[in-house]
């Protein structure tokens, strides 16, 4: 494509015509794909795969193009190489956000299966298996309340626009949270750091000035006490 050819692209992009657009895209996205490359060779590590440099790159190149204006006189593989090269960066950083946090709920969520498990039976006696895992599933459906609550606030109208289901939902959420006020001050506190903040175990210890070992024996304790404490919850559908 000659500098003519490109610059009547341009206007006619410029002037609405959406297929100008789609061979100006077709034209530059080598020219996208040599920066993702770039930008992969000088990689630190293996996390991300090379189309998702590839990706990232693409739409730097489409915001490019949206914002581009041929009348100042730039030509348009210097005004979209910065762009495009920072739409890689921060698509990377962002994903790695993100697969930061997917791995330290994951860290979370795993600390309070070991804490609620303690032993497990061997298998020999049907009743008594089953009461274990009935134990583990009622202790993680607690926990499960307690973070997705946010502890302590009370129900919003969008709890209310999902009909009984939504109403009582909230209402237990709301008495979940009048519990937590109700118990020891210990269990009252490792469950509040620990779900409201998202604070890990081991942090936990240090604030407390015990071991991580103790908070996990204080969270099992807390989640069995509010296991019993729910039990005198009226007109409550999940079974404890």
């Amino acid at each position: 494509m000659d500098e003519d050819e490109e610059r009547a692209l341009w206007r006619r992009w410029r002037e609405g015509d959406a297929s100008a657009r789609e061979v100006i895209l077709v034209h530059y996205l080598p020219f996208a794909k040599i920066l993702a490359a770039k930008v992969y060779s000088g990689r630190r590590h293996d996390e991300f795969e090379f189309g998702e440099y590839v990706q990232f790159a693409t739409v730097g190149l489409l915001e490019a193009v949206s914002r581009f204006d041929p009348e100042r006189g730039v030509k348009f593989k210097t005004f979209s190489g910065r762009r495009i090269i920072g739409s890689i960066l921060n698509g990377l950083e962002h994903l790695s956000e993100k697969q930061e946090q997917i791995s330290f709920r994951h860290r979370l969520a795993s600390q309070r299966m070991e804490s609620i498990r303690g032993r497990q039976p061997n298998g020999s006696n049907p009743e008594e298996l089953f009461s274990y895992l009935a134990h583990v599933a009622v202790g993680l459906a607690l926990g499960y309340i307690l973070e997705d609550s946010g502890m302590f606030q009370r129900p919003t109208s969008t709890y209310m626009s999902n009909g009984y289901a939504g109403v009582e939902t909230a209402q237990l959420k709301e008495r979940m949270g009048s519990l937590v006020e109700k118990l020891p001050e210990r269990e009252r506190a490792v469950l509040k750091y620990h779900y409201m903040n998202h604070v890990p175990f081991e942090e936990i210890a240090g604030i407390l000035g015990v071991t991580k070992g103790r908070v996990s024996q204080i969270h099992k304790h807390a989640i069995e006490l509010l296991r019993e404490a729910i039990k005198g919850i009226r007109n409550c559908d999940m079974a404890w």
